[in-house]
Formats: C-alpha cells, structure tokens, sequence
C-alpha cells in the first residue's frame, strides 16, 4: 500500500466522510424546499414612492420596458411587471 492509498480505501475517514457528504445531499435532494410549504413562490416585489405616480409609471414602461400590472390612479398606486419573471415594482 502506498501512502495515499490509504485514503481512498474503503475504510478510511476521508472516504466515509465523502460517502457521508454524498448521501446527505441526496437525503437533501428528495426533500421539498421550506419555502414550498409556506407558499412563497420566489417572486420578488420592491415598493418604491415617487413624487409624480404618472411620470414614474412612462419613464419604467417606456425606458426601463415594464409593464403595468395594476393603476389604481385614485390610490396613487401602480404595479409594474419587470422584464425578470416574479420581479414586480409598485
């Protein structure tokens, strides 16, 4: 035996700690996200206040190339889709 056959024998430390790492992250493979459970479905939503709600909503439709969601001009409120799925502005 030379001196690194020893750590790939079966027997070894460093090859039951690999075999340890590769069954946890199949373990971890199979099992749901916390985050399913909880109903969050990776989107992302930034709330941000302007000073003028129609200027706000030309300069991101027509510069930026998002799209509104929702106007609720009596509100001042607006919901703007991003280019990026799940990513919102209001």
């Amino acid at each position: 035996m030379t001196g690194t056959d020893h750590f790939l024998s079966p027997t070894s430390s460093a090859h039951a700690s690999r075999r340890a790492r590769s069954s946890d992250a199949q373990i971890g493979a199979t099992r749901r996200p916390r985050s399913v459970s909880t109903g969050y479905d990776g989107g992302l939503h930034c709330d941000l206040r302007v000073t003028d709600l129609e200027r706000a909503i030309r300069w991101y439709t027509d510069v930026l190339a998002f799209s509104v969601v929702h106007h609720v001009p009596e509100a001042g409120w607006a919901e703007l889709q991003t280019p990026v799925e799940q990513v919102r502005v209001a």
